[in-house]
C-alpha cells in the first residue's frame, strides 16, 4: 500500500472519529437548548425554601436516561439532604427526595 493511500485512510478515520465524538457530545451532554444548571439549582432551592448561601454541597448536573433529559440537583441543609429532578425546559420540579444525612 502506498504511503499516500495510507495517509488518506488515516485522515478519514480521524475525521470520522471526530464527527462521531461531536455527535455524541451534542446529543448526550449538551444542555444549551435547556434552562441550564444554574436555573435548575435555583428552581430546586426555591422549592425547598432556601437561598444558595444557606446550603452546603450544592450540585447541579444535566442527565439523560432512557431518552429523557433532566437536571439532578442536590444539596444539604443542616442534617437533611435534598435531591431534586428538574424538567430541563420548564424548571418544573419532577421529583424530590429528602432524607437525613445519617441514614
Amino acid at each position: 500500500m502506498e504511503k499516500k493511500t495510507l495517509l488518506i485512510i488515516i485522515i478519514a478515520i480521524v475525521l470520522a472519529a471526530a464527527i462521531a465524538l461531536g455527535l455524541v457530545w451534542y446529543f448526550l451532554w449538551n444542555d444549551s437548548a435547556y434552562i441550564g444548571r444554574d436555573a435548575a439549582a435555583a428552581a430546586a432551592l426555591a422549592d425547598a425554601g432556601f437561598e444558595a448561601s444557606e446550603v452546603q454541597r450544592l450540585k447541579s448536573g444535566f442527565e439523560r436516561d432512557d431518552g429523557l433529559a433532566f437536571y439532578e440537583v442536590s444539596f444539604v441543609s443542616g442534617v437533611m439532604e435534598y435531591e431534586y429532578v428538574i424538567d430541563p425546559k420548564t424548571a418544573e420540579v419532577l421529583h424530590v427526595e429528602v432524607e437525613n444525612v445519617y441514614d
